[in-house]
């Protein structure tokens, strides 16, 4: 299996941007590689052209999350329960309940494969309206974040980015975005007693 995927990776970067689409299309729905793969080798070999793989990775996923919503609208909670790991979709059920569509954006920003946020948003019934927007909100800003690093770091980024630094300071700015929702939530709330 792990042959197969690296022989469709290899064949994805050969096609360049319209590989990237395609990966970062897939990946929002069923395939289990994240864009990345791509994403970065692409962008170190044309530092010129990264606003451009950010758009048409952000474009991929966002167009890719259309599928998974559908997916999961008529697989429901059964099909997540078969293909991800049971406290993630856990986790994300908690987070979608307590927090509504705003969980979206920080989970499309967080490690958490977005193939799971998009099923996940299908099968719980939420706005496909908001799924859209709040995917190209934190898949662009994930990108884009993903780009500045590969802009000021080179080759070096490709490391931080797939490691473990990566992971924890996307959660930090998961955390700290949702932070920041409370904190609104809660001075709206205020205002309006």
């Amino acid at each position: 299996m792990i042959l197969f995927l690296n022989e469709i990776l290899g064949l994805l970067e050969e096609y360049g941007a319209v590989g990237l689409f395609i990966i970062s299309f897939l990946e929002a729905f069923i395939f289990p590689i994240p864009p990345e793969f791509i994403f970065i080798p692409l962008c170190l070999a044309d530092t010129n052209n990264i606003f451009g793989f950010v758009m048409i990775t952000t474009l991929g996923s966002v167009i890719g999350s259309l599928p998974g919503y559908i997916i999961g609208l008529y697989g429901g909670r059964p099909l997540l329960n078969k293909f991800f790991n049971s406290a993630n979709v856990n986790y994300l059920e908690d987070l979608m309940s307590k927090y509504g569509s705003m969980a979206i954006l920080i989970a499309g920003f967080s490690p958490i494969p977005f193939k799971l946020i998009t099923i996940a948003s299908g099968a719980l019934r939420k706005n496909m309206n908001k799924l859209i927007l709040y995917s190209a909100i934190s898949r662009g800003a994930r990108f884009s974040l993903e780009g500045i690093l590969i802009t000021y770091m080179g080759k070096t980024a490709m490391d931080f980015i797939t490691g473990r630094s990566f992971l924890y300071l996307t959660i930090g700015l998961s955390l700290l975005g949702l932070i920041i929702y409370i904190s609104y939530i809660y001075y709206k709330l205020r205002i309006k007693k």
